[in-house]
């Protein structure tokens, strides 16, 4: 809230108070105060542009720290791939605002529009703008990053910035202790889920995390493990995981999410933004023969099936059959 309120102090001191603020850890709060330094540029006030260029080069490596993490762990877990996407999509985006504060003559919305449009041959023009304009020290991690090569960029990754190769758990370790709560939780689900018992120790350590829901995750993740360890369960693929018990019932927060994700009317909202719909959540346990919905009904809620089956009788001939995560009553509300 300061951040914003500093694009209000047309001053030198708050230009200042916001270069102190380039090296915070915070993603969300570096976005924040590289879009306010945009303002206060846009009304006339000198931002200097040697904090910013090493500010670049600090997101360039993040940007490519994650598209390595995103490479050895791709296709682990939809939840965590997609929050991987999202924070390359930050990280590019903050990188484009700073070329813009270190050469105005570079849009960073039209440029994120012409990147983002599907003709290779407008994501051309764009790199070669950036080559014409842009150093060449920093145009050699900037091209590849926004290039449509993932090859190359991971070479880059390794050759020019030495990030080193990890094996898969080694890279689910690092993100368990991670200060992004969201990959972190992700991180410890996969975790408790996988029974990788050798990451059991950044499980413990999270147990009495001050974040609700890296809190709850680890305990779900280090009951999977005890578990697992005491009496090994065969895994039904066709049902969600289930750390509490052979019952559907008593899903974690971020298992709630991901069932929501594998419906087909929360497919496309980000795992982020569905927590949000955790509260209003309820599990039911309907019994066998129970009718709990009628056509005509005041809807007031929609049901995603969990665990079994339930039939829909539409009239007196013709009867369908609903099975797990499909959605039951969206029409209603």
């Amino acid at each position: 809230q300061l951040i914003h309120l500093l694009a209000h102090h047309h001053s030198p001191q708050a230009v200042q108070l916001l270069i102190a603020q380039l090296h915070s850890d915070d993603d969300l709060l570096r976005s924040a105060v590289y879009q306010t330094l945009m303002k206060l540029r846009d009304v006339g006030l000198p931002i200097p542009g040697q904090p910013l260029r090493g500010s670049l080069l600090d997101e360039l490596r993040s940007a490519y720290e994650l598209h390595v993490v995103r490479h050895d762990l791709r296709q682990i877990h939809v939840l965590l791939e997609e929050g991987l996407e999202r924070r390359i999509r930050q990280a590019e985006d903050r990188i484009l605002t700073l070329l813009d504060l270190l050469h105005p003559d570079l849009s960073h919305s039209q440029i994120r529009e012409s990147l983002d449009d599907r003709s290779s041959r407008l994501r051309a023009t764009v790199l070669e703008l950036l080559d014409n304009v842009v150093e060449r020290e920093t145009n050699e991690l900037l091209l590849p990053l926004f290039g449509p090569s993932a090859n190359e960029r991971l070479e880059v990754a390794r050759r020019e910035l030495r990030i080193p190769e990890l094996s898969g758990t080694e890279t689910l370790r690092q993100l368990a202790i991670t200060a992004d709560s969201w990959l972190r939780s992700c991180a410890l689900h996969i975790i408790g889920e996988s029974l990788l018992e050798q990451l059991g120790d950044p499980v413990d350590a999270s147990l009495d995390d001050p974040h609700p829901l890296v809190r709850e995750t680890a305990r779900t993740a280090r009951a999977c493990l005890d578990r697992a360890r005491q009496t090994p369960l065969p895994k039904d693929p066709s049902s969600p995981s289930q750390p509490g018990g052979d019952s559907a019932m008593a899903l974690s927060t971020l298992e709630k999410v991901f069932f929501l994700k594998s419906a087909s009317l929360f497919e496309q909202i980000p795992g982020e933004e569905i927590i949000g719909m955790v509260p209003i959540i309820h599990e039911v346990e309907i019994k066998e023969g129970e009718t709990f919905i009628k056509k005509g009904d005041d809807g007031d809620c929609l049901y995603i099936l969990v665990a079994g089956r339930v039939h829909i009788k539409r009239d007196a001939e013709h009867q369908d059959t609903a099975q797990s995560r499909e959605v039951i009553g969206e029409i209603s509300v």
